[in-house]
């Protein structure tokens, strides 16, 4: 592919994500790159904007409001096995090509995933090199939060901010 940075920007234009790429393909976006910019994403108006507080609810930590709805759906909701994952990492190479572990918000039932109130580049090269995670932006939350509001309308009270 000759040039593979066109290419992905017009893929992340169209999808509002990276799409997926080999490592020796992420290596040459990387090195196509001088100055990798994430563009600026609005989150659907039934969503909101997210709350990046940490909390506890449940006794479980939470790094964010939506994580505590993503667990209210999985757990409550859909009666799914969903605990915050601490331990299993995913490797990958980062937006300024060093090797890192990546540890997905959730474990449920051996599938990840990871929620994002925000992308910045290393997100993109997580999304790409890790297509078994999945990614939940604002698109992804918003029905998932409506839901929960439906299911559980005080919810928001269970969450003390830390």
């Amino acid at each position: 592919m000759k040039n593979i940075k066109k290419w992905v920007e017009h893929y992340i234009s169209k999808y509002h994500k990276m799409p997926n790429l080999t490592l020796d393909e992420m290596k040459q976006y990387i090195s196509e790159c001088s100055n990798l910019s994430v563009p600026e994403v609005k989150p659907p108006a039934a969503c909101g904007h997210a709350v990046v507080r940490k909390g506890i609810a449940y006794g479980i930590r939470f790094d964010s409001q939506w994580e505590l709805a993503f667990y209210i759906k999985k757990h409550d909701i859909d009666g799914e096995h969903c605990e915050r994952n601490y331990t299993v990492k995913f490797p990958y190479v980062s937006a300024d090509g060093k090797q890192k572990n990546f540890i997905p918000d959730f474990n449920c039932g051996g599938n990840f995933y990871e929620i994002k109130g925000r992308w910045r580049p290393d997100d993109y090269c997580k999304q790409a090199q890790c297509p078994n995670i999945t990614f939940l932006d604002a698109e992804l939350m918003a029905p998932i939060i409506a839901e929960v509001n439906k299911f559980k309308p005080n919810w928001r009270n269970d969450y003390t901010p830390i």
